[in-house]
C-alpha cells in the first residue's frame, strides 16, 4: 500500500514539475521584461541580419566589414523610414480638427438618408434629427485634443523605444559576430553528457527561426512598400504612415492581416465624402492579404513550426500581456522555440504534445 501512494506521488510529482517549470519561467520573464526584452529583439534583429552577413561573405567581405555594412545600412534606413512618418505623423495630427468636422457632416447626412429609407418602410420610426443629436452628442463626448495628445505620445513613445535601437543593434552585433562562440559555449554549459541533445535543440530552434525572422522581414517590407503604393495611387492622404503600420500590423498573429487596413478605409470614406471609398480601400487590402496569407506564405514558410491554432491564440494573449506589442509580435516564434525545446528534454514532452499541431508561419 505504502509503495503504491510512493508510486502515485512520484507519478503526480512528474506531471507537476515541467509546468512548475513554465509557470517559473514565464514569472521570470514577466518581472524582467526591461532587461529580457531588449535581449530578445537583439536576438531577433541577429537573425533578420545574418541572412545578409552571410551573402557578403560570400561575396569576399570580411566578417566584421560585412557585419559593420549591414548595422549602417539598416540604422540609416530605419532613420530615413522614421523621419518621414515622424512627419506625417505630425501633419495628421494638425488635420484632426479638420477631420472631425468632415466626419461630422459625412455621418450626419448618411444617417438623414438611412431614417428616410427606414421610415420609408416604417413610418416615424425614426424621430425627425435624431441622427444629428446623436452624431453631435457623440462626437462632442470624444476629446479630440485628447486624442492628438494620445496619438503624439504613441509616436513619441514608439520613437523612444526606437531609440533603443542603436543598443539593439549592437546587441545583435556581438551576437552574430560571436555566434560560433557562444554556441559552443552553450553547449558545454550543460555539461559534456548533454552536448548532444543541446546540439539538437540549437540547431531545431535556429533552423526554424533564423528562416522565420528572415523571411518575415522581407515580407514585412514587401507588404509595406505595396500598401503605401497602392494607397498612394487611390491618393489616399498620410499613406506614406498608413502602408507601413498596415505591415507592421500584419505581425500580430491572425487579427493583424485584417486590423492594418482599417485607419486608410476610414480617412478615405473621409476624404472623399463616399461610402463607396470604404470598399475599394477594403478590396484592395483583402486581395493584397489573400495573395500573402494564402499563396506567398504557404510556399514560402510552409510548415515551418508545429503549432495548433489554439497555442497560437493564447501565446499571443500571455505573451503580449506580459511584454505588450513586442510580445505579440513576438509571440509564434518565442512559443515555436519552447515547444522545439519542451519536445527534446523529456520530462517536458507533455507541454510540446499540447502546444504542437499544425498551422503554417
Amino acid at each position: 500500500m505504502n509503495e503504491q501512494n510512493k508510486s502515485s506521488s512520484a507519478t503526480l510529482i512528474d506531471i507537476a514539475m515541467p509546468f512548475i517549470a513554465v509557470i517559473l519561467g514565464l514569472a521570470f520573464c514577466y518581472f524582467a521584461a526591461p532587461v529580457i526584452v531588449p535581449v530578445i529583439i537583439g536576438i531577433s534583429l541577429a537573425y533578420v541580419f545574418y541572412p545578409a552577413v552571410k551573402f557578403l561573405k560570400k561575396l569576399k567581405i570580411p566578417h566584421l566589414a560585412a557585419l559593420f555594412i549591414v548595422t549602417i545600412i539598416t540604422l540609416v534606413l530605419f532613420a530615413g523610414m522614421s523621419l518621414v512618418i515622424y512627419y506625417q505623423g505630425m501633419e495628421f495630427i494638425k488635420t484632426i480638427p479638420t477631420l472631425k468636422a468632415e466626419l461630422e457632416s459625412f455621418l450626419i447626412e448618411n444617417f438623414s438618408k438611412f431614417r428616410e429609407t427606414v421610415n420609408n418602410i416604417f413610418p416615424d420610426l425614426i424621430p425627425q434629427g435624431e441622427g444629428r443629436r446623436l452624431v453631435e452628442n457623440t462626437l462632442q463626448n470624444l476629446d479630440y485634443q485628447r486624442v492628438g495628445e494620445i496619438v503624439f505620445r504613441g509616436l513619441g513613445s514608439v520613437f523612444a523605444f526606437f531609440g533603443n535601437v542603436i543598443l539593439i543593434s549592437i546587441i545583435a552585433f556581438f551576437l552574430i559576430m560571436e555566434a560560433d562562440v557562444f554556441k559552443r559555449n552553450l553547449t558545454l554549459a550543460f555539461g559534456e553528457e548533454n552536448q548532444v541533445i543541446t546540439g539538437q535543440i540549437m540547431t531545431e530552434i535556429n533552423r526554424q527561426i533564423s528562416s522565420y525572422f528572415a523571411l518575415k522581414f522581407i515580407i514585412t517590407v514587401g507588404l509595406a512598400i505595396v500598401y503605401t503604393a497602392g494607397l498612394l495611387l487611390m491618393r489616399i492622404d498620410y499613406a506614406y504612415i498608413w502602408g507601413p503600420l498596415a505591415a507592421v500590423i500584419t505581425l500580430i498573429p491572425i487579427i493583424g492581416a485584417y486590423a492594418g487596413g482599417i485607419p486608410p478605409m476610414i480617412v478615405a470614406v473621409i476624404q472623399y465624402d463616399s461610402a463607396i471609398w470604404f470598399l475599394w480601400v477594403s478590396l484592395f487590402f483583402l486581395v493584397v492579404q489573400f495573395i500573402e496569407s494564402y499563396i506567398i506564405s504557404p510556399k514560402v514558410f510552409g510548415d515551418q513550426a508545429n503549432l495548433n491554432l489554439t497555442t497560437v491564440i493564447v501565446s499571443t494573449i500571455l505573451w503580449g500581456w506580459m511584454w505588450g506589442i513586442i510580445g505579440i509580435i513576438l509571440a509564434v516564434p518565442m512559443t515555436a522555440a519552447i515547444k522545439v525545446i519542451c519536445s527534446h528534454i523529456e520530462p517536458l514532452h507533455p507541454i510540446a504534445r499540447i502546444l504542437e499541431g499544425r498551422i503554417k508561419f
